[in-house]
């Protein structure tokens, strides 16, 4: 440490120290906008950044970089991270944790969700616990796509309950003919099907609401913050991907609890010509939604598949392939 006394005597650590304590020094404890710089765990918060910061500038840093900081030719982002070292903004691939479970570090294990309730849940578990995991933001690169499954195995919990419900057993129905598309289960099993989609709509909705509910209100983030997170959304073309894409948009419409615009998770939605962007197009409904929703509640963001510099790496049969940004 004695690198750092020579730049930084004591007296300049201590009134460092007294102004996080006291609040008076608002560069400090106002730097980030999802901080608290004046409750607790803010405060312990910045304490470990300012010093980690002082750290990287007079031990990881060469000097040469220290003076083109301070010169104003480099800035480095998240300074207070440099020293440790990890990596920042990334898209976590919730199809695969979804399906196959996950660990939560050695407290336990996870399972697959049975419940587009239960997947959501998991879904802001899963934001939460990655984003202690790293600094910087946490992504979903095609939520509607990753989601969609969940709202199948809810249909046919519903569908099951239905004919509890209304003795429709007029005959055998296998769990792979149960999905929201096969309106022959309308005609043999009428009050069953009507029953599971009505179901099934309210409580992707209710899940919807949850997921943005607990995003922005769990501070799970070191320095009690919420997670930074953002959620891509809008090629999926199937019924239960545009009841996700539906349900993500009414819950940002309708805000939090006393209406409040929601900050996390950031809405983007992914434009396409031939999926949303004219008039006759699959999900060009939700395409004017979702401007709707952003002249209201400022998200979603809009990305363009169709640019040359994305279009190029988009394959239609590979989701993943579609541009997906980190929100702004």
């Amino acid at each position: 440490m004695e690198l750092i006394h020579t730049q930084h005597n004591k007296s300049d650590i201590y009134k460092l120290g007294e102004g996080i304590i006291s609040g008076t020094n608002e560069d400090i404890t106002k730097e980030n906008a999802n901080l608290n710089g004046e409750s607790y765990s803010g405060k312990m918060n910045r304490f470990g950044s300012e010093f980690s910061k002082l750290y990287a500038r007079n031990i990881v840093l060469p000097e040469r970089l220290v003076k083109a900081i301070d010169e104003g030719y480099v800035y480095v982002h998240d300074l207070d991270h440099y020293a440790v070292g990890t990596h920042n903004c990334i898209f976590i691939p919730f199809d695969k944790l979804l399906a196959n479970g996950f660990e939560v570090s050695d407290k336990g294990s996870v399972r697959s969700p049975n419940s587009i309730m239960t997947a959501m849940a998991q879904a802001a578990i899963i934001f939460q616990c990655q984003q202690n995991s790293q600094y910087g933001g946490c992504g979903a690169s095609k939520f509607d796509w990753d989601l969609a499954p969940y709202v199948t195995k809810s249909f046919k919990k519903h569908f099951r309950k239905g004919q509890k419900y209304f003795n429709e057993f007029y005959t055998e129905v296998e769990d792979d003919q149960l999905y929201l598309d096969n309106t022959e289960l309308s005609k043999v099993f009428p009050k069953s099907y009507t029953y599971a989609i009505e179901e099934t709509k309210i409580e992707t909705y209710q899940a919807s609401e949850s997921l943005i509910h607990n995003l922005n209100t769990m501070a799970s983030r070191a320095g009690g913050q919420v997670p930074f997170t953002s959620v891509t959304f809008g090629l999926c073309t199937s019924t239960e991907g545009r009841l996700i894409s539906d349900s993500l948009l009414t819950a940002s419409i309708n805000g939090l609890g006393h209406s409040e615009t929601a900050i996390f998770p950031q809405l983007i939605f992914q434009c396409k010509k031939g999926i949303n962007q004219n008039d006759g197009e699959p999900n060009y409904d939700l395409f004017m939604k979702a401007l709707e929703c952003s002249s209201k509640r400022l998200f979603p963001n809009f990305c363009n598949v169709d640019a040359d510099f994305n279009l190029q790496y988009y394959d239609p049969n590979k989701p993943d392939t579609a541009i997906a940004t980190m929100g702004k």
